[in-house]
């Protein structure tokens, strides 16, 4: 089933006589119970943001309130004085866990650390959501790296009586990504 689209609303971008981008921006949200959205200045990939977040107002999965992971990035829409919702990016001040929902049924399909490449120079890491416990696991695993461990593929993390192995992949941008998986049993020498 599709559903509903208002073409009208599509984002336009305004630029300067150079062709600089000055914002991005939709006409007319307003009328179906939402504030028009804004992106100053040059927000990378700042008219297929706004395109996603439209594609999901329209499936009526949007809240406006909330903090948005959006290629990695963290974002909000600030309401300002003018009516219009201004995304405004987060900067990272801590890591965190972020939860990747599917998007059909709305359930989180993994759990990713963010932050701790640009704070602590440490690869994210990446957990499933099937995993017992998963985002507790990812909580340690981040307490455990701001605290000074450096983890790599030969690592374990013993967390909840339990033992974890870490692989290692790569993101769609070709940055390193630790991945925590359950082990088997492991002799007791080496935990």
């Amino acid at each position: 089933m599709r559903h509903f689209f208002d073409p009208s609303l599509l984002p336009v971008t305004t630029t300067d006589i150079d062709g600089n981008i000055l914002f991005v921006k939709t006409n007319g949200l307003n009328h179906y119970g939402y504030p028009d959205i804004i992106a100053e200045g040059f927000i990378e990939d700042g008219e297929q943001l706004i395109l996603d977040i439209l594609d999901r107002i329209f499936s009526l999965e949007f809240n406006i309130s909330s903090t948005w992971n959006y290629d990695g990035k963290l974002f909000n829409l600030e309401i300002g004085e003018d009516g219009l919702a201004k995304i405004r990016y987060i900067p990272i001040d801590q890591p965190r866990v972020i939860s990747i929902p599917n998007p059909i049924t709305g359930e989180p399909t993994k759990y990713i650390s963010k932050g701790l490449s640009e704070l602590y120079n440490h690869p994210e890491a990446e957990v499933s959501s099937g995993l017992l416990h998963g985002k507790e696991i990812l909580s340690h695993f981040i307490d455990q790296v701001k605290a000074g461990t450096i983890y790599d593929e030969d690592s374990i993390i013993v967390c909840m009586e339990q033992v974890y192995e870490i692989s290692v992949s790569y993101d769609r941008l070709g940055n390193l990504v630790l991945l925590i998986d359950q082990q088997a049993a492991l002799p007791p020498e080496r935990i």
